[in-house]
């Protein structure tokens, strides 16, 4: 089986936990690392500075009850692998491993020209682009204008000028370093 968050999260859904067992089977799936070498580990393992206080505080459990969730993980058919190979104060690796049935089952992923974000008709993409970052620039001059007056219209900023938007738009986009920002137009079908 080809290790993806996809392929994991479908094991996780499927295994017969209890609630807190799935949380906790989540949180490590979220520090699992894809990349190999990506802080020095291994595709499809997680990594865990002080364990067990850090889970069981992510996880709003005692230090004992995390050890049983742990127990539980372990026994399921996630069979989870936790060790510390670098002694006694260095994180804990995680893992999972097993459920050869799911090698039948591939992964879906989309194409690269999938732009649609749902499967139902009403909520189809019509656009997909990007909007160019350019500070001093004036709305009115651009293709966002009008879909900016639209939007706020149904929004508590419907009084704010339309231009006042956009330079705080540009102003949020520039301190985070954005050049450019994804931009999608959606067109809700009526049913």
């Amino acid at each position: 089986m080809i290790l993806t968050t996809g392929a994991i999260l479908r094991r996780i859904t499927k295994a017969d936990l209890s609630a807190a067992s799935h949380k906790l089977a989540t949180i490590i799936l979220d520090g699992i690392a894809w990349r190999d070498g990506y802080n020095g580990l291994e595709r499809g393992t997680a990594a865990f500075a002080f364990a067990l206080a850090h889970l069981a505080e992510k996880m709003g459990v005692s230090r004992h009850h995390l050890t049983a969730l742990l127990s539980e993980l372990s026994e399921s058919t996630l069979e989870l692998v936790r060790w510390q190979p670098n002694g006694k104060f260095a994180p804990w690796l995680f893992r999972f491993v097993g459920a050869e049935d799911d090698a039948a089952l591939p992964d879906v992923v989309s194409a690269t020209g999938d732009t649609s974000l749902s499967r139902e008709l009403k909520n189809k993409t019509i656009f997909a682009g990007r909007i160019e970052i350019a500070a001093g620039t004036i709305v009115y001059q651009t293709p966002w204008a009008a879909l900016i007056k639209a939007a706020k219209s149904s929004l508590a900023c419907w009084n704010v000028d339309t231009q006042a938007i956009w330079d705080r738009f540009v102003a949020f986009n520039k301190a985070r370093g954005n050049a450019a920002v994804p931009a999608g137009i959606h067109a809700p079908v009526a049913d």
